[in-house]
């Protein structure tokens, strides 16, 4: 029996086998993707061949995986210096003054930009047509002019003078004028402020003579504007006769303004220049206060046509409208685009003026 059980205990240790070793395979090897892509820059706005004047706002979508680390404006090639503004994950903008530029200047315009794996490209060159011609500031009027005497009411030492105050965007300054002469001939400079809230003065002005008053408003950009004139006289100064409209065909030119009447007329004149702030030569003479208008066929208009109308009284007084330029034509923009059957229909907004060409 012993033998027996001894025989079993040995084959059951030799029948027992050695349980496998399984052995893990190599970690496999981390693949880290490197970013090689640039940037991509899509212009949104302005548009190609776009008329620009005083600050714009330059707009782009730069889409990149790795993030965005710059976004760069450069101007004829050469980097502005502007920062740029995010106002979104993807689009950016700068603001971009073009009163640096002459008029009819045609800068060409890119955008640089990089990302965190130090990839970039620059985006698609955009040419834009600078017209400050008309980047004037509002005019701001003297409403009124009283005189001022000691506190015993006996003195007269002046006059204080007040004046709307401006809401030109730009605005920089006020300028206060005073001549001898109502179309402000040789003038001289009394006071100036660039604070907009300072809204009156006092000229310690005492002669007998009629002298004359106005405020120009000047802009960050270094346009100025005047405003109407104003006197000492008991005798209130002509009414302006304002609202020029500006008509060319290929042969005629016409000109309308408005005529309110007031008391004293005597006359008014068709006033031009070929430059805004230049000197005015008589374009045609009136004696009867209800024309209000002027065509020829022999006007030869320059590049710049400005146009004013000047009215006197029978006491020698005389008041100036606003220069006024005949706009030039609308930008256009085409506001759809269909495609069917092969074909594109294209649509644009109309142009308003009356001496459309092509």
């Amino acid at each position: 029996m012993r033998i027996g059980y001894l025989f079993g205990i040995i084959i059951v240790l030799f029948s027992c086998k050695e349980a496998p070793i399984v052995v893990p395979p190599p970690p496999a090897e981390e693949v880290v993707e490197v970013d090689s892509a640039p940037p991509i820059i899509k212009w949104i706005s302005p548009r190609f061949d776009a008329v620009v004047k005083e600050i714009i706002n330059i707009e782009c979508q730069v889409i990149d995986t790795g993030g965005v680390v710059l976004v760069e404006l450069f101007v004829d090639g050469l980097l502005s210096g502007i920062n740029s503004n995010s106002t979104s994950d993807t689009t950016f903008e700068f603001s971009w003054q073009t009163t640096n530029f002459a008029d009819g200047a045609e800068p060409k315009l890119y955008i640089h930009a990089s990302d965190n794996e130090g990839n970039d490209t620059i985006s698609q060159t955009i040419r834009v047509i600078v017209d400050n011609n008309h980047s004037y500031p509002n005019p701001v009027d003297l409403y009124g002019i009283d005189s001022i005497f000691t506190t015993s009411d006996t003195t007269f030492y002046g006059y204080k003078l007040k004046w709307d105050s401006s809401v030109d965007s730009y605005f920089s300054k006020y300028i206060l004028q005073r001549s001898d002469d109502p179309l402000m001939i040789n003038s001289s400079f009394l006071f100036s402020t660039s604070d907009k809230s300072i809204i009156e003065y006092e000229d310690d002005y005492t002669s007998a003579a009629i002298m004359y008053y106005r405020i120009v408003i000047e802009n960050i950009f270094g346009k100025q504007t005047p405003g109407n004139v104003i006197s000492t006289s008991m005798s209130s100064m002509p009414r302006v006769w304002n609202d020029l409209s500006v008509n060319y065909t290929a042969s005629s030119l016409s000109i309308f303004w408005s005529n309110p009447p007031f008391d004293n007329y005597l006359s008014h004149q068709l006033m031009f220049s070929d430059n805004r702030d230049g000197v005015y030569d008589t374009l045609n003479s009136f004696t009867d206060s209800s024309i209000s208008q002027y065509q020829s066929n022999d006007f030869i208009p320059s590049n710049e046509n400005w146009f004013s109308v000047h009215v006197g009284d029978s006491l020698g007084q005389i008041s100036m409208s606003q220069p006024y330029m005949h706009p030039h034509p609308q930008e256009p923009v085409i506001d759809s685009v269909l495609y069917s059957d092969g074909t594109f229909t294209m649509h644009w907004a109309t142009e308003p003026e009356g001496d459309f060409i092509q």
